[in-house]
């Protein structure tokens, strides 16, 4: 599954900074290098980058640079400016810089040769606000068709990166350096021959860290994590949507529609997974339609697995093709015996209407090759409706020994496959949730319809706050007796007041 874009080691040295900040307003959306009385963006980022009036028509760089673009425009690229780690149609960022984008667009034109947006190097901080990379392709090597942070670090608010295509990382690729997204869209993107459709984030230096907050990534595609692809990297990710995107390939493996985490560790908070697919035609393969977690610690809580989809090779009559639907978690999946475990833990979260083609609609465990263990953990989360063999019978969780699939307690499910034997576990017919849908906060949720059996039967010792950032442990029922709900979402409840919410999410992310 791994991509061979690997990047060369680049020592990191400190950044001395002894001249003051300066404002580069960008005065046409000309890229060009021109002695025309106009500052270009292209000329901007080079001042910056040596803290000088290398470009007159530009004001000079000094320290940490601020670039201001001009409000709702656009910014057309249409030649190579660089080539590192392939071709790059802005000059690298090699120093502090922030680009103030106020709503605008900086895209590779239509018929331009193939080159990447931007690169930072080992030595550039980059911060994007209010800005737009669209259209963006690596060529044939390398990864991130908008934007690669080689070694340096990355910052993007209020930012979209769009249509973008390169052989692994579509739209964003960030290796070994501190990545953040906030508010952000990471949308139509194309990993074509490796992962990570959306963002892949890879370690060839040191351990990169991501963090995702608010952030929608959606119909991004790529043969493994469709949306989001990592190798030995701590992410979080958090308040954001993962939806629509695909793993696909007609002649090799497809897996991880959503979100693929091999190694490193994961997060996923007050988040949803929904409507991703893994699809291959091919055997072995068109596994974890929402996620995937190999060889890797992952905790989810307070998120929606809903809606996703594992098909495989059905005419092969393979049956290890469409598995976990909507979660798949697998020890060694390259045939390579791992040295760590593979650990998933499902806390208060929903994981509903997902399908396989073969089976473990909901949740899979399979330990393929060495000796470390898979085990899944569920506590206080639903695991209903989830479809198996296409969709013909229930079919929740399946495990293959050694691989494990236990409970904490307070979970319910509507068939008997999950391994709920704790003294609080339900078994029932019926879930009673309603369809995917905006029941409040920032992501789609399910929400219990009234008389729902998971209504007050969740843990006592349960978050301040539900995905929704809305209170927990209220009386649901009508008993008189406040209680938490099993699942992500708490029926009959409110926002959690303001004053309370900084104290409610340390309590849950920590």
């Amino acid at each position: 599954m791994r991509t061979h874009c690997f990047l060369v080691m680049v020592g990191v040295i400190g950044i001395g900074l002894s001249v003051s900040a300066a404002t580069i307003d960008v005065t046409t959306t000309d890229p060009a290098i021109a002695a025309d009385g106009q500052c270009s963006l292209t000329e901007a980022i080079l001042n910056a980058n040596d803290d000088a009036a290398t470009h007159v028509d530009c004001a000079a760089g000094g320290g940490a640079d601020t670039i201001e673009l001009a409000p709702s425009e656009t910014y057309v690229l249409d030649e190579v400016q660089v080539s590192f780690y392939g071709p790059n149609g802005l000059p690298r960022i090699l120093s502090p810089i922030t680009i103030e984008g106020n709503n605008s667009t900086i895209r590779r034109a239509v018929g331009a040769p193939a080159f990447r947006i931007m690169v930072v190097s080992d030595t550039g901080v980059v911060i994007l606000n209010d800005l737009t990379l669209e259209g963006g392709d690596s060529g044939s090597t390398y990864c991130g068709g908008a934007l690669l942070n080689a070694f340096g670090s990355a910052t993007l608010n209020h930012t979209t990166v769009t249509g973008s295509k390169a052989p692994a990382g579509g739209g964003i690729c960030n290796s070994s350096g501190p990545m953040t997204l906030t508010d952000c869209v990471v949308s139509s993107n194309t990993g074509s021959t490796g992962e990570g459709g959306g963002l892949l984030s890879i370690d060839d230096v040191g351990t990169p860290t991501v963090n995702i907050e608010r952030t929608t990534v959606v119909n991004n595609t790529a043969p493994a994590g469709g949306g989001i692809a990592t190798y030995d990297t701590e992410m979080v990710i958090s308040d954001s949507t993962i939806s629509g995107n695909t793993a696909f390939s007609d002649s090799g493996y497809a897996m991880c529609g959503g979100v693929g985490v091999s190694r490193g560790t994961t997060m996923i908070n007050r988040s949803t997974v929904s409507g991703n697919s893994a699809e291959s035609l091919v055997t072995l393969s068109g596994f974890g339609g929402g996620i995937c977690v190999i060889d890797n610690t992952t905790t989810i809580s307070n998120s929606t697995i809903s809606g996703n989809e594992a098909r495989g090779a059905t005419t092969t009559g393979s049956a290890t093709t469409g598995r976990g639907g909507g979660i798949m978690a697998l020890g060694g999946a390259w045939g390579v015996p791992p040295s760590v475990d593979t650990r998933l833990i499902i806390e208060d979260s929903t994981i509903y209407a997902n399908s396989a083609e073969t089976y473990g609609g909901g949740i899979s465990a399979n330990r393929y090759a060495g000796e470390m263990a898979v085990e899944v953990e569920l506590r206080n989360t639903i695991v209903a409706e989830n479809y198996e063999g296409g969709g013909a019978v229930l079919g929740n969780c399946v495990e293959e020994t050694p691989a494990t699939i236990a409970s904490l307690d307070f979970n319910l499910a509507d068939d008997s496959t999950c391994n709920l034997v704790g003294t609080d576990d339900l078994v029932v017919a019926d879930a009673m949730l309603a369809s995917l849908a905006d029941n409040g906060g920032p992501t789609l949720t399910h929400l219990p319809e009234a008389g729902s059996p998971v209504i007050d039967m969740g843990d006592t010792d349960c978050p301040w706050m539900d995905q929704r950032r809305y209170r927990r442990s209220t009386d649901g029922n009508g008993d008189g007796l406040a209680g938490c709900d099993c699942g992500a979402v708490e029926y009959d409840s409110y926002p959690l007041p303001v004053a309370f919410e900084h104290e409610a999410l340390e309590a849950v992310d920590e």
